[in-house]
């Protein structure tokens, strides 16, 4: 419990010096001790007194504290330490309370506290840096980032009254959470009061010059602040479909709430990186300025500003009750992004981005990167979660999946009445059973609680006598690709069948619950679809569907010549004509089917709704050998502006991946007519337009697919290669030269872009040297006049890329002139060049180690701008992390492993969450566990630096009172403490999906229960008491394993426990028994049993 009055906190910005200098003013309430600790890091505490002189306290200097880390992971390199050194960091300090601990002479009372201090270059919560000769400074959204900046005490559920004054050089503005008091200037400096009451972990600032300061039009509570032109932040505040302020009115009806707030200030800054959100305050990069003559970007701002919009709802108003239900925060910000989108712009485009965020959960699943559950007591440090990639985009998608499956309208009901301050997975869960009769405990088992996806490879055969579909479906975990993988071949103990990786995870082996299936199907004249819902059980499932068609017997008076689909319908009397198989995406997996290319072709002609029906149709008619109609369909999709746009995007591509000798390039041709037939006036290419959204991006694809085709054969290096024609170079040559954007609204870097990335394709040996030379030139034309976030830069470097890998060219000049100019880039530019580098190094095969260097030096360099180059290891890790030759060099180097650690262990790691998730993420997976080997380090406790005297309550004073009263005492202090969540309520074992718990724990109980007994006077002694508590730890050790997150915390509870009864035991005469514990197998684990039971 917080007992915090008021905190003010006073700071000095230095720009010049990189400093700043703090005064930080607590009045607090101190009850039954004479100690107080806060949470700070970086700090340098000159002085800490109060009204009555110094007060005596114990504060590590900035460079000592992670001494602690040294001790807990000294002399051991094993990936099990880094599993567990993040919440092992996460909860020591919890216990210790924060680093700064104050001796007062008096144990109750009111206490104020003055602490001065200041901040050097700092390297964590604070980011410091400058822009065209102007510094900025933000403060990081990370849950513990304002111990970075100010002493504070924390807590998840307690709000926060706060003052925060910021000095300034008068040309700058403070932008801070809360609302704005007053402005004071003073002797060329101004200092900006703000005053804030809401969460610790939600509050920051950002300071800047900010010239530019708009109101939104559509709502007085939004602010827009800008360093940037104002005519971006114009049109980006009046286009009605993005504006912050409908926005906020929209979440204000979805949430049935109001704004939280009296002002939400939305501030655009260059080099930001990730959005960084705040109690009424979103500090975005100005990437994010709608360019009124740009058609990109659109989606991701979008997206962005949903988020930090809906952050204010789902951060300062509602909370989850622990960080084991952060995922319904995250998870929700996703879905409401999405939502959105499918609003505002399209609800095809709704679903192509539900089709490509659920590929790439299953890639990352497929590469073993899932590292957690949603749900789950075992990984507790809130960084982690917020750093984590998966854990974000798996939150969002399983509120799709929970809106497709129970209903839209059905959700924002449930949300209306389910969102509070202390939101839990389980309440949210059985919420839909309450309200709906609606059960997700499956669901919840699979999606929730579980990891993992499944591969559906599902076949369909027409059973004529019964009139019925014939459905089977095989199921391979996704995570199987993981466990045959090079990444995983180092242990032969994790082989196709042994799963003691995912063990504790619940990963998922198979799917089982309901599977949606709709089935369309025509009497021979009309066509019509119904729905079926199969409960799919087993691994190798099989069912039979009644079709409701029968074909009729064709009526051909004339002797007309049969068409191709009354002909396969007469040969196979078959109603159905095609089938999609969870066309909603109710389930996370891949789908594979197998039916032939009659229904694949019948899907893509008569489907005219469903665009992702259409979408699978085109990937599916490659395979036809029937090329002549294939390719004729193809074009009708490409040329038909009804269809939905990124639907002929993927006809203009399959179009180039069928051209092949044997249709004599007819693909080809059809893409170079198309884009004539739009572009050219006779032999002229006319000037741009760019005006159709959708006529553009199909445009640009149309180019990208016309250099994919390999229309011409040549002798080169004395052998025989298929390449690009003449025509073909020529052709993309010349709509690059010609390229007339001097009557269009529209900015043409991103069209410029694509035709340089284009031309760096060409498989033409030829025609090198002149597309090189190129490219040059571009290069210095973007630095002397920038494109729109240097895209032609970017491009350039993707199509020198392509050259080099097809025609070992050397790029080692360009390399080295982007190698001394990198620092004239804006961060994220420097993050693609960095890119650029790595993935040259690694197409001309130098050690891994090399490439990894890069951007490591670089974050050594300018620490600054680190969370823009750890993006780059990231992608590192996705790329090549699936490479035979980079894992195996990787593996034997000892020196990259201990640079890896290192930088995993370093003080920079520990400050940083955004850095340090990523590194260890990559040491992880270049150095995975062995599991087979997963026994507890008996030395564990031995590195651990921890005063166990810090940890322990005081004694209760046994001189007056009952031994009711003692026991009231013993249970407040035991149920106020930080770990006493789990144990606090009875087991819901069935809304856990923990079906074996009742046939393991058979006398269950709980403090909730202990209480109630101990009022409702059921004890009769404080023996039976003390026996039901320990029952309690004894039962969690009894079903979790040893080792994990809970069953730590029962044996440190129980510790604690035992030191606050055994004085009482003591003076009541009470013996204390000894307990012989011994150990049993059950389902895989380990398990403990008392030994008198």
């Amino acid at each position: 419990m917080i007992n915090l009055l008021k905190q003010e906190t006073c700071l000095s910005i230095d720009f010049e010096n990189n400093c700043l200098s703090g005064k930080t003013r607590i009045k607090h309430i101190l009850q039954d001790s004479n100690r107080l600790s806060l949470y700070c890091k970086q700090l340098e505490i000159t002085k800490v007194y109060g009204s009555q002189g110094q007060i005596p306290h114990s504060y590590p200097p900035p460079e000592n504290q992670s001494k602690w880390l040294s001790y807990a992971l000294n002399n051991t390199h094993e990936t099990k330490d880094l599993l567990e050194m993040s919440w092992q960091l996460w909860d020591y300090e919890l216990q210790q309370g924060g680093f700064l601990s104050l001796t007062f002479p008096f144990s109750r009372g009111e206490v104020t506290i003055y602490i001065e201090y200041q901040i050097h270059n700092p390297i964590g919560g604070l980011k410091m840096y400058s822009h065209n000769g102007s510094s900025i400074l933000i403060t990081e959204s990370a849950h513990e980032s304002k111990r970075y900046w100010m002493p504070c005490l924390d807590g998840l559920h307690h709000k926060y009254p706060l003052t925060l004054e910021i000095q300034v050089p008068e040309e700058y503005y403070v932008v801070a959470s809360g609302e704005l008091i007053g402005v004071v200037n003073e002797n060329s400096q101004r200092f900006f009061q703000y005053s804030t009451n809401t969460y610790i972990s939600t509050i920051g600032f950002c300071v800047a010059k900010l010239p530019y300061i708009l109101q939104d039009p559509n709502n007085s509570l939004a602010t827009h602040f800008s360093m940037k032109s104002d005519k971006e932040l114009l049109y980006t505040i009046h286009n009605s479909k993005f504006s912050y302020g409908n926005m906020l009115r929209s979440f204000a009806g979805k949430f049935a709430k109001p704004f939280p707030f009296l002002s939400q200030k939305v501030v655009f800054l260059p080099s930001v990186g990730d959005t960084q959100r705040h109690a009424g305050l979103s500090i975005l990069d100005e990437k994010y300025l709608i360019n009124e003559r740009l058609h990109e970007g659109i989606i991701p701002l979008i997206r962005e500003l949903v988020s930090s919009a809906s952050y204010n709802w789902l951060e300062c108003f509602y909370r989850m009750f622990s960080w084991a239900d952060y995922w319904l925060i995250y998870g929700l910000q996703e879905y409401l992004a999405w939502s959105y989108i499918g609003e505002i712009l399209d609800h095809n485009e709704l679903k192509f981005i539900i089709n490509r965020e659920v590929k790439n959960y299953c890639s990352y699943v497929e590469k073993g990167l899932e590292l957690r559950p949603l749900c789950s007591m075992f990984f507790t440090n809130p960084n982690d979660l917020l750093m984590d990639p998966v854990f974000r985009l798996k939150s969002g998608l399983v509120f799709h999946m929970i809106s497709s499956k129970v209903g839209k309208l059905h959700l924002q009901k449930v949300l209306e009445v389910f969102l509070c301050p202390q939101s839990t997975t389980n309440e949210f869960i059985k919420s839909f059973k309450k309200q709906y009769r609606i059960s997700l405990k499956e669901f919840a088992k699979n999606w929730i609680y579980g990891t993992g996806a499944p591969l559906l490879q599902c076949k369909f055969s027409y059973n004529k006598r019964d009139n019925t579909l014939d459905f089977s479906l095989d199921q391979t975990p996704l995570f199987q690709s993981y466990l045959d993988s090079s990444a995983n071949k180092q242990f032969s103990s994790l082989g196709n069948t042994n799963y003691s990786v995912p063990l504790r995870m619940n990963m998922m082996r198979f799917y089982t619950g309901p599977l949606s299936i709709i089935i369309y199907e025509t009497d021979g004249s009309e066509i019509e679809s119904f729905k079926k819902d199969i409960e799919v059980n087993k691994e190798h499932f099989k069912t039979q569907i009644q079709c409701k068609k029968k074909l009729k017997k064709p009526n051909n008076p004339k002797r007309r010549e049969e068409t191709e689909e009354e002909k396969f319908n007469r040969q196979n009397e078959c109603p159905v004509l095609w089938v999609r198989v969870d066309p909603d995406f109710e389930i996370l997996r891949k789908v594979e089917i197998a039916y032939n290319d009659f229904m694949w072709m019948e899907q893509l002609k008569k489907e005219k709704e469903d665009v992702l029906a259409q979408h699978d149709a085109i990937i599916a008619a490659r395979k036809s050998t029937d090329y002549t109609n294939v390719l004729n369909l193809l074009y009708e999709k490409l040329e038909d502006n009804k269809c939905f746009y990124k639907v002929r995007m993927k006809a203009a591509k399959s179009l180039s991946a069928i051209s092949y000798p044997i249709n004599a390039y007819k693909g080809l041709d059809y893409l170079i007519y198309y884009f004539k037939n739009r572009h050219y006036d006779k032999k002229f290419l006319k000037p741009n337009d760019f005006s159709s959204r959708d006529e553009y991006f199909v445009d640009k694809t149309v180019l990208r697919s016309i250099i994919k085709v390999s229309d011409m054969s040549l002798t080169y290096n004395y052998s025989r290669i298929r390449v690009n024609s003449s025509f073909v170079v020529e052709f993309l040559a010349d709509v690059l030269k010609s390229n007339d954007n001097s009557n269009n609204s529209y900015d043409d870097s991103y069209w410029r872009g694509n035709l340089l990335e284009i031309l760096g394709n060409t498989t033409n040996p030829v025609y090198i040297s002149e597309i090189f030379q190129e490219m040059i030139w571009n290069f210095k034309i973007d630095t002397t006049i920038p494109s729109h976030n240097y895209v032609i830069t970017s491009s350039c470097l993707k199509g020198l890329l392509k050259i080099s890998h097809h025609h070992k060219l050397s790029l080692q000049t360009t390399y080295n002139h982007f190698n001394t100019k990198l620092a004239y880039y804006p961060p994220r530019i420097q993050q693609k060049i960095l890119m650029f580098m790595i993935s040259y190094q690694y197409i001309q095969h130098e050690q891994p180690g090399e490439f990894l260097k890069i951007p490591l030096n670089m974050i050594a360099k300018y620490p600054q701008n680190g969370h823009f180059y750890v993006k780059c290891l990231w992608k590192v890790l996705k790329k090549f992390g699936s490479s035979d030759w980079v894992l195996h060099e990787i593996r034997a180097n000892e020196i990259i492993k201990k640079q890896l650690w290192d930088l995993c262990t370093s003080p920079y790691s520990l400050a940083n969450p955004y850095y340090s998730f990523t590194i260890t993420s990559l040491y992880k997976y270049l150095f995975p566990r062995d599991w087979s080997t997963d026994t507890m380090d008996p030395a564990w406790e031995e590195k651990q630096d921890i005063d166990p005297s810090q940890h322990r309550f005081e004694a209760i004073d046994l001189t007056k009172g009952t031994w009711r009263e003692w026991a009231e005492e013993v249970l407040s202090r035991m149920m106020n403490h930080e770990y006493s969540g789990p144990f606090l309520i009875p087991v819901d074992y069935e809304a856990e999906g923990l079906y074996d718990y009742p046939e393991i724990i058979t006398h269950p109980m709980d403090f909730s229960t202990v209480q109630g007994k101990l009022h409702e006077n059921e004890y009769s002694n404080f023996h039976d008491l003390v026996a039901d508590v320990r029952l309690i730890f004894d039962n969690c050790r009894l079903y979790n394993a040893e080792g994990c997150t809970l069953y730590k915390h029962a044996e440190m509870l129980d510790s604690l426990f035992r030191d606050l009864v055994a004085p009482i035991e003591e003076h009541l005469g009470i013996s204390q028994p000894e307990v012989r514990l011994k150990l049993r197998v059950f389902a895989g684990d380990i398990q403990i049993e008392n030994g008198n039971n």
